[in-house]
Parts: structure tokens; sequence; C-alpha cells
């Protein structure tokens, strides 16, 4: 492996130890990274334009490019399924009803936000608990804050929600068809809150992401010459989902739009040159929560549903195997600024940046990273001595402060709706 792929499979391996950890245990890990082939400029990004890339499913694929297919496409195929007629218990509608009243007041929601910190925390002690070598009061600390927040969610109506939660799972075993048709109306009613055609709402946490102030930011550092990756100083290692083929110059320069003549030979000759014997980088990262209010994921969990004259996994498999409309389902944004990346660049390299620092040139990528002067490039010919003493004598190209998109977090959609023969 040269080292243009070793800095990219490093990298892909830090982001993804920072978004999607694994569980206590190390149980088969349901999150998926996709990283971008071009990066995209969030500096002036529209709601509907945010709205319409989160509704994009990626492919399991080489090239890792969307689908073609949008959540809110596949969403009406779900919602479409065959069902059982309704038979619920009658001794149980009071309670179930009293459970529903519970979840629609505003202690649900302030039992949601104890939860999501809860969660949190967990994550955090586990990242810590299976790293060799972070610091033992670190361990203890995040051990404490998870004690804690499950203290907060306890006084947040935990046992009361949950149980009530229970309720109404149970009941709706009984009310498939009522279940799927409550849903249909809401999500009915979200495609007409919009009238840009194909554009449903969508929720993001935090709401104001494209404001760099408003996102929690970690550092991360990846060197081609070490074995690791760096996060705020602590080793981190752990298993993760590969999403990408390196193979094939996935670190080169490139365009995201059209390109004169010109500067596509530019490009391919600076290509031809580049060199990454040296490559590392440093970068803050942060993530963004996807929230759909009109997808109900725990329709597919129905087991008596079922797609007329489909076969099973026909909306997704599980296993990120098979032709699935939706394997996987978008669930949050990975984002990233103050980017520097440590190379000997070559001289035709050199010319390239420059075009982008002198406004002569836009949309153009490195690897993942857009560097168009949106961005605030810039080449540094020298670096400090610190940063030669880690990253060795080499040049820098820095991206300012205004975040991008490199990646995307997906969900493996599981379980299936089961065939039925005969229907």
């Amino acid at each position: 492996m040269n080292s243009n792929q070793e800095a990219a499979n490093k990298l892909f391996e830090g982001i993804y130890n920072f978004v999607a950890p694994m569980p206590e245990g190390n149980q088969k890990q349901m999150s998926f990274y996709t990283q971008l082939r071009c990066g995209i400029d969030v500096s002036e990004f529209a709601e509907k334009e945010s709205s319409l890339l989160a509704d994009e499913i990626p492919l399991v694929q080489r090239d890792l490019v969307a689908s073609g297919r949008n959540v809110s496409d596949v969403y009406p195929k779900i919602l479409s399924a065959s069902l059982p007629e309704d038979n619920p218990p009658e001794d149980k509608k009071k309670a179930y009803e009293a459970a529903r009243e519970l979840v629609a007041g505003s202690g649900y929601d302030e039992y949601r936000k104890a939860k999501r910190a809860c969660d949190k925390a967990f994550l955090k002690y586990c990242r810590l608990k299976n790293d060799s070598n972070a610091d033992e009061d670190d361990r203890i600390e995040a051990k404490m804050d998870w004690d804690d927040a499950q203290e907060d969610l306890i006084r947040a109506g935990k046992n009361e929600m949950e149980a009530a939660l229970n309720i109404i799972d149970a009941y709706e075993r009984y009310t498939p068809q009522a279940v799927f048709n409550r849903a249909a109306q809401v999500f009915d009613q979200a495609s007409t809150q919009k009238q840009v055609k194909g554009y449903y709402e969508t929720d993001f946490i935090p709401r104001d992401w494209t404001k760099a102030d408003k996102l929690a930011w970690e550092s991360i550092s990846v060197q081609s010459s070490e074995q690791t990756f760096r996060m705020d100083s602590d080793s981190q290692k752990t298993e993760f989902s590969r999403s990408s083929d390196y193979s094939g110059g996935w670190w080169f320069w490139k365009y995201a739009a059209r390109v004169t003549e010109e500067q596509n030979k530019a490009l391919k000759t600076a290509n031809s040159q580049m060199a990454t014997s040296d490559l590392s980088l440093s970068m803050e990262v942060a993530v963004v929560q996807i929230s759909r209010p009109w997808f109900n994921g725990s329709l597919l969990s129905y087991s008596e549903a079922y797609l007329k004259n489909e076969d099973a996994g026909i909306i997704c498999s599980g296993t990120l195997l098979g032709n699935g409309a939706m394997q996987l389902l978008p669930t949050a944004f990975v984002l990233v600024r103050n980017v520097s990346i440590y190379n000997q660049f070559s001289k035709e390299e050199t010319a390239l940046i420059q075009t982008v620092i002198d406004n002569k040139a836009d949309s153009l990528s490195f690897g993942p990273f857009c560097t168009t002067r949106r961005s605030h490039t810039k080449f540094h010919e020298e670096i400090s001595q610190s940063e030669q003493d880690k990253y060795g004598n080499v040049q820098c190209m820095t991206l300012g402060e205004q975040p991008q998109i490199i990646g995307v977090v997906s969900s493996i959609m599981s379980p299936q709706f089961p065939a039925i023969s005969g229907k």
C-alpha cells in the first residue's frame, strides 16, 4: 500500500472512531461511514439543499456516489405493505390511550434529551475503556459522568416513559394497519409542507449546523509514518465498517464541477506529479445528527407485513448484501474545519493550489477536502519548528474555519419484510 492509500485509510479510521465508536462488549456495529470523494462547502447552504442531501441514500460500492434513490422515494413502498386486519385486545385499550397521551406531552421531550445525553456519556466511556493508552483518571471521570447521566435520565422519567413505550409497542402489535395508516398520514402532511418537489422536512442537531461556533469540535491528527492516529492526544483503536476502495488514486486532486480544457490539463499534470511520501493531516471534526419527523423505521420490524409479488430484502437485508432499495439510512453528516495537509507538494500541485488562492478556480478537492476560495485555502512554503518536529520537513496547505461535509454516517437498515408465498 502506498502512502496515498495509507493516509486515506488512516483518515477514514480516525474519523470512524470519533463518529461511531464500538459499543461495550464489542457488539456488532450497526453504523456505516461513507466518505465522500469530493468535500462539500456548506458556507452557502440553504435549508432545502441540506434536506435534499440528507435524503440521498449512499451506495455500498467502490465509487460511493448517491444511488439516485432517496429515503422519501423508498418510504412509500414501506407504507404500502400488506398487513393482517387489526385485532386489538379491548382490555388493553385504556392503558394504551393513557400511554399515548403521556408520550405526547412535554415530559417525553425531557426524557429524550436526557436519553441522548446518557447515550453520549456511555459512548465516551466505552471509547476510553477500550483504549489501552487512555489515562486511568479520564476513564474514571467518564464512568462518573455516565453514572450521573443515568441518574438524570431516571429523574427525567425513564421508568415511566419506557413503560409507556412498551405498552404502546405491545398494543400496536395488534393494530399494524392503524400504525401504518397513521404513519402514512404524517408522511403525506410532510410532503405538502414544502412547495419544492422532493423536499421533505428534515431536522438537524444542532439546528444552525452550518455555523462553526454551533458545533462540538474534536481534533484529529493522521500521520502516514505512524501506525495509529491521534485524537486529542489519545491513541484510539477499533474495528470499523470500511466504505471505500482507495486504489486507483482516491487521494487525487479533482474538480467537482465542469472546468476548462486548460484547467483539466493542469489538473492531470498535477496528479501525475503528486508526491505523498510524507502526507500527514490535522483537522477538527464534528457530527451533525439527521432526524426525519415523517420517517418511522420501526415499520420494517412488523413480522406479518409483506410486499405483494416482491422477494424478501427488496427494501433492505440488514447485512449490506443484495440489492435492497434502502440498505442504509443516512443519520449524520461528518464535518471538518481548520484542515492542515502536510506534504512535499510538487511545483505542479503548488501552481494548482495558487489558482484557488487567486480565485481563478473553484470546486477543487484534494481527497475529500474542498479547497475553494470560500474555504480560505492558503499555502505555506515553510512551517513552524513544532510542526517540523511532528510532521517532518514538508509544506502545508490549510483550509479555513468554514465547515465542510466530507462524509455521511448511516444506519444499516434491518430487519427486512418477509416474503409470503402466494401473496
